[in-house]
């Protein structure tokens, strides 16, 4: 087939690195200027090549099932819908003119995404979406989280004539990356293209002017070349860096959708239709039904009342709730609706994940045990104490009289006066520089 999945914890570590005075573990008090980013590979768990040897002519359909979406090759023509000059449309002008990469925009609806219903989208001058939830700088955006009709390294301000559009709907949100330049390439000419969301979840990409071939466009390191879509996790840690508290953000991406781009040419265009996954599953029951009629691994958590086989936006939570202990699946258990909850572990991947209330007033078993044995320990000496203490003439008794003289004893023998001083001797070292 023409696409290739890959379901990842493609490993984009992204180090956000923040001091915590005054701010806590939530991802809402991390801000882009503070952050230092490092991208390290973790590890991809399924991989699909392309089918390079497949012949794909401009009106033949040909369809790719992948596990989250399935995607369709059609003709462009009829996916397209000019905005420029439509009146219900907006240009963007601070991203049109370049003072701005992005800009964040709330949607009239809520999309569901990979089963996370998205509300606010992030347009790029770049060719791309970004779907997260979390502030993160440009560089980032581009590798996680992304819908990419056509990510290249486009800025719209070298030519007078880009621009970039938005209509936005109660049921659709289209975006028109019209007349945009490649910033290192521009003697390829103009590209012109669309991305359509839909609150059913389906997503358009539609090309009408793709003048350069895109398995040409050059990649930098920072600035790839992708067509498709991908979506993540995030794990925010504390750590010591110089002698410092600093906060740790790394970004999962466990899913990447990556279309054939030598199939993007003029006229053409992609359907991707989302599939029933766990997220989408509202109930015990549709949770069961997703499970037993798809790949998914599904879930349901009655802590949380939500579906999930733990790889999605909602991992962390998934784990702090002992969702992977006690979540439910059988026809029997989702009758019964009963959960058992366990000590934590670390998962497969060495992420430990500990519960919230485990941490405010739950001990371990060790702890209880050394807590106890200290107690006992106090109760004993204190009622021997006071056996002594009652009974002057016993052995008990008579021992506890000493001890009031052993420390004069202790501390007298530096001063035959008796006055208990303390002798102490001190050696100076010296040392000198020839």
């Amino acid at each position: 087939m023409f696409g290739r999945m890959s379901t990842t914890f493609n490993s984009f570590a992204f180090f956000f690195l923040v001091g915590l005075a005054g701010s806590s573990l939530a991802n809402d008090s991390i801000k882009p200027s503070n952050i230092f980013d490092k991208v390290e590979f973790f590890h991809s768990r399924e991989r699909r090549a392309a089918d390079s040897n497949k012949t794909v002519t401009q009106n033949q359909t040909v369809q790719d099932d992948h596990q989250y979406y399935t995607s369709k090759f059609v003709d462009g023509k009829d996916l397209w819908k000019e905005l420029e000059g439509n009146a219900n449309s907006i240009k963007h002008w601070n991203i049109s003119n370049g003072p701005t990469k992005y800009a964040e925009l709330k949607l009239k609806f809520k999309f569901p995404y990979y089963g996370h219903l998205v509300e606010n989208i992030s347009v790029t001058d770049e060719g791309f979406l970004y779907t997260g939830w979390v502030s993160t700088r440009f560089d980032i955006m581009r590798q996680v989280m992304y819908v990419a009709p056509l990510m290249a390294y486009f800025n719209p301000a070298i030519n007078n004539s880009a621009s970039i559009y938005y209509l936005s709907t109660d049921d659709q949100f289209t975006v028109q990356w019209n007349n945009i330049y490649l910033e290192r390439e521009q003697h390829a000419g103009a590209f012109t293209f669309q991305c359509t969301l839909f609150k059913s979840g389906k997503i358009h990409f539609a090309y009408k002017s793709v003048p350069k071939n895109v398995t040409d466009i050059q990649g930098y390191s920072d600035h790839g070349v992708r067509v498709g879509l991908s979506d993540a996790f995030t794990v925010t840690r504390q750590a010591y860096l110089d002698g410092k508290i600093i906060l740790v953000r790394i970004f999962y991406r466990y899913h990447e959708i990556a279309l054939e781009q030598s199939l993007v040419r003029s006229d053409t265009g992609f359907i991707l239709q989302p599939k029933a996954n766990c997220i989408s599953a509202t109930s015990c029951d549709s949770c069961r039904e997703v499970a037993e009629s798809s790949d998914f691994s599904c879930k349901w958590c009655n802590t949380l009342q939500r579906c999930s086989d733990s790889i999605d936006r909602n991992r962390v939570e998934w784990f702090q709730s002992f969702c992977n202990y006690h979540a439910i699946i059988t026809p029997q258990e989702c009758a019964g609706n009963f959960s058992t909850v366990r000590p934590p572990v670390s998962d497969n991947h060495g992420i430990v994940y500990a519960s919230k209330d485990k941490q405010n007033s739950g001990l371990g078993a060790g702890a209880i045990v050394g807590i106890c044995l200290v107690v006992a320990f106090i109760v004993a000496a204190g009622a021997w104490c006071l056996f002594a203490y009652t009974h002057p003439t016993s052995s008990s008794g008579l021992f506890l009289i000493s001890l009031r003289y052993r420390p004069r004893e202790l501390f007298g023998r530096g001063d035959s006066s008796g006055g208990g001083g303390v002798n102490v001797e001190s050696t100076t070292k010296s040392s000198s520089l020839a």
